[in-house]
């Protein structure tokens, strides 16, 4: 039995955080290597983007996948603030007009919802 204590939680939490970091890892990639069924999620929040910042945000997102994917295996609070780093920084470009507010609020929303209920 692990002493983690994410292991206490419900498999369906664990399953949808696993299956999310799954998700965020094929999409990052998707990004990355400009793949228009799979860059157009996450790239539909913000109102402008160059080159550049296409793969930033795509190395961001491989980054919190990899964590999502692989943190069970260690401390659930790293979960929790991959979650919560992601909602702030929706917040922030959200604040400077840089994100979709309804997209924004609502990935916001979910965020920290899922760090909530870790």
């Amino acid at each position: 039995m692990s002493s983690c204590p994410v292991y206490a939680s419900t498999d369906i939490i664990k399953l949808f955080i696993h299956m999310n970091g799954i998700f965020d890892i094929v999409l990052g990639t998707g990004i990355l290597f400009n793949m228009p069924a799979l860059r157009c999620i996450h790239l539909s929040l913000f109102k402008q983007y160059d080159s550049k910042h296409r793969r930033l945000i795509a190395y961001w997102i491989l980054n919190y996948g990899i964590i999502r994917l692989f943190s069970f295996y260690c401390d659930y609070r790293l979960l929790q603030v991959s979650y919560i780093l992601e909602a702030l920084a929706y917040l922030i470009e959200m604040q400077k007009g840089s994100i979709c507010i309804y997209r924004g609020y609502y990935t916001i929303s979910i965020c920290l919802f899922i760090a909530g209920i870790l």
